[in-house]
């Protein structure tokens, strides 16, 4: 019984050592593909940060807030392309300096094969996220731009960050006479005002109720 389990765990030991040295050895075999897939993938990103930086200067125009998870993404997109370009540039150069490719060094395949995949999953997951249905919250209304709170509800804020500058905005009530909260759909934006607006309820701090019409949700 005891030859058995040992058996079994050396199986199971040698069929993950198989599986990972395979793996690192595709690097190897498949190292074309990678390189021309990248580079592919990296075509098709900078197509889709042209488009929504075409989106956001027409928002601009227009007097938009552009979101922040957008200028966020933007700046990602700019980076792994740099990135992407810096190993396309070594590559070549690699390339050069081993007489077009005719003496092989195994080392610096194994090193642009993973770097291309490696790059190639950052590029595939931005072009997931950077699917916006809208890169920015409608402009306030221009006649109270200048007595106004603008907040951003999304992931690089915590919910209690952003109800605390409501509500002390909200104190500060003789500068400010219209909050905004905004961010992308599905984040908890009317969930928060609901909560902000219960708060306000308890301590009393209007003569009448506040139901929610106190705050802006764009």
């Amino acid at each position: 019984m005891a030859e058995q389990i040992v058996s079994s765990i050396a199986g199971k030991v040698a069929d993950s050592l198989f599986d990972a040295a395979r793996h690192e050895l595709g690097y190897l075999f498949y190292y074309n593909d990678n390189i021309e897939n990248l580079k592919k993938q990296a075509k098709k990103l900078a197509d889709s940060k042209d488009n929504v930086q075409l989106k956001i200067e027409s928002a601009k125009r227009n007097g938009e807030i552009i979101l922040v998870d957008v200028q966020s993404w933007i700046a990602e997109a700019d980076n792994i392309s740099k990135k992407a370009e810096k190993s396309f540039e070594d590559e070549d150069k690699a390339n050069k300096r081993c007489l077009k490719g005719w003496c092989i060094n195994l080392g610096q395949r194994y090193r642009f094969s993973k770097e291309a995949e490696e790059h190639t999953l950052v590029i595939d997951q931005l072009q997931e996220v950077g699917k916006f249905e809208s890169v920015s919250c409608p402009a306030l209304p221009s006649g109270i731009i200048s007595s106004s709170k603008v907040f951003y509800s999304g992931p690089f804020e915590s919910r209690n960050s952003i109800k605390k500058k409501v509500m002390k905005a909200l104190i500060d009530g003789d500068s400010v006479s219209i909050i905004g909260i905004c961010g992308m759909g599905g984040v908890g934006k009317t969930t928060l005002v609901k909560e902000i607006s219960q708060h306000v309820k308890e301590a009393k701090m209007y003569d009448g109720s506040c139901d929610g019409s106190c705050l802006s949700n764009p």
